[in-house]
């Protein structure tokens, strides 16, 4: 929307932000925020008991997951403008609290969408030339991986992960399969960024090797999560 809204000599007509969150929330970068992706407090956290995880993802997940505060900061000053400065309060629309449940195509090019409020659960119907969706990312299903799906030992319906990121599995202990960007579950919000990566890649590397070739040291942070 920020970019859009910079080529003012080719606004559009109008504009519809829909969001499912309550309101358009910041990505949460605050320095304890970032204690979450140390060594420390993935070894904290995949001692938990499996709702207790769950219920932290859910309250962590700004963590990983929401608009940079300076493009929020940005854009609320350049709407900001529009409305009360320019008179424009017509080029613009934010409904938070709102999904949208069907987007189809008419005869004349353009898209009808219908959303509905999860607060009121009232149904809004309009018209759009362009639709943008951000819909984030989840992780795909493999057809080679499914076909070994019964091989693996499970808890909850995940699969059981290690400290050390290795699958629990019916075959032997020296043959080990590792998971990469795929234990957020088992090992927090970390798992699917670059934070912790060389400190992931030294504990399989030492695992593999059974020997300490890169020497892990225990980063406690500043926080004292065990």
């Amino acid at each position: 929307m920020s970019y859009i809204l910079s080529h003012e000599e080719q606004l559009p007509k109008k504009i519809t932000w829909f969001s499912r969150r309550s309101n358009f929330l910041p990505l949460d970068d605050i320095a304890f925020t970032n204690e979450l992706f140390t060594p420390d407090y993935v070894k904290h956290f995949h001692k938990l008991e499996t709702n207790k995880k769950l219920k932290l993802l859910q309250e962590q997940k700004t963590a990983i997951d929401g608009v940079s505060c300076d493009t929020l900061l940005n854009l609320y000053e350049k709407l900001y403008e529009l409305q009360y400065v320019q008179g424009m309060s017509d080029l613009f629309s934010l409904l938070p609290g709102h999904e949208v449940n069907t987007i189809e195509k008419n005869k004349n090019e353009s898209f009808q969408l219908s959303a509905k409020s999860i607060f009121t659960s009232e149904e809004i119907s309009l018209e759009a030339d362009i639709v943008i969706l951000c819909t984030g990312y989840e992780t795909p299903e493999f057809n080679f991986f499914n076909r070994l799906q019964t091989m693996f030992h499970a808890k909850d319906n995940a699969l059981v992960i290690h400290n050390d990121y290795r699958l629990s599995w019916e075959g032997q202990d020296n043959n080990s399969i590792f998971i990469l960007n795929g234990a957020r579950h088992t090992h927090g919000v970390s798992d699917a960024t670059f934070s912790i990566s060389a400190w992931r890649s030294a504990t399989i590397i030492n695992q593999l090797s059974e020997e300490t070739i890169y020497p892990n040291i225990n980063y406690g942070g500043l926080i004292t999560w065990r």
